[in-house]
């Protein structure tokens, strides 16, 4: 699998590849969807099982007053939704 991110990000261009690996990806999404308002005990049903450790850094990033029910949480990330719609993809 991290060779395939790697390979994909070479290929886009980007200017340090290297950097984007599984776990930055995975980073980045749930971060997403906690910004969104994500209810924590939601986030398995999207991503998987999420260890209690790495859930808990990640509700830093989530505010119970924002809340919002899982089916009004985009689950495409903005910069895969422009390419979508231009059909790039």
């Amino acid at each position: 699998m991290a060779r395939l991110v790697l390979f994909t990000a070479y290929d886009a261009k980007l200017d340090r590849p290297q950097e984007v690996t599984p776990s930055a990806l995975r980073y980045t999404f749930i971060s997403y969807l906690l910004r969104q308002g994500i209810r924590a005990a939601d986030i398995d049903r999207i991503v998987g099982r999420v260890p209690d450790t790495e859930l808990l850094a990640y509700m830093q990033l989530n505010s119970p007053a924002a809340w919002r029910p899982i089916e009004d949480i985009e689950r495409v990330l903005p910069a895969l939704r422009k390419i979508i719609a231009a059909g790039t993809g």
